[in-house]
């Protein structure tokens, strides 16, 4: 349906913010000139950030666990959306077990460039179909979301905002979406949830 992602080597900045003053803990990424918008966090502190604003807003987010070499996939993601997404995270917070942070993507607080619910719904499904193709994780999530229909000009508009996530993700090392590498085995059905995960 969609061509695998090769990666454009270019120049761009990103400013980072390390509201803990450590890399570990709560950190905000802005791609300068670009409408997106990244929180990441430990779980550990996701019930101290929560508040923040930008939870209030349609977004997309990656649970990931922590990469283990021993494993013969060493991630475990789920990806999701929500409008907000704060009670949905807040429900995989209380359920889910394998998670150790989060990457939630939003929109820069602006009206001409917020996200809605079919953007961020188009976002989830192009972000799961994606790290399924690539096969460099075991992706959690039960069901392919589908695609919502979108106008030409949106369509066009949410795939450069997947562009620019894609970069971000890079940046943290999260290879779940890169097709530079090759797969870390041969390819064959990873997408299935193990048992102990819930």
């Amino acid at each position: 349906m969609f061509p695998l992602r090769t990666i454009t080597r270019r120049s761009w900045s990103l400013t980072e913010f390390l509201a803990d003053e450590r890399p570990d803990g709560r950190r905000r990424a802005d791609k300068v000139r670009w409408n997106v918008h990244a929180i990441l966090c430990p779980r550990s502190l996701f019930r101290a950030v929560k508040t923040n604003e930008e939870f209030s807003r349609p977004g997309v987010y990656i649970l990931s666990s922590d990469y283990e070499e021993e494993r013969p996939f060493p991630r475990i993601i789920y990806i999701g959306e929500g409008d907000p997404t704060r009670p949905r995270l807040e429900q995989h917070d209380r359920k889910k077990e394998f998670w150790t942070s989060l990457i939630l993507f939003t929109a820069k607080d602006t009206d001409k460039d917020k996200l809605n619910k079919a953007h961020v719904q188009y976002l989830e499904s192009r972000l799961v179909w994606l790290a399924k193709k690539v096969k460099r994780c075991v992706v959690t999530n039960g069901n392919d979301p589908q695609l919502p229909t979108l106008a030409d000009a949106e369509t066009a508009a949410m795939e450069v905002f997947l562009k620019e996530m894609l970069h971000i993700c890079d940046l943290l090392d999260l290879t779940a979406f890169d097709v530079d590498s090759p797969p870390l085995l041969p390819l064959k059905d990873v997408s299935s949830t193990p048992q102990k995960l819930r």
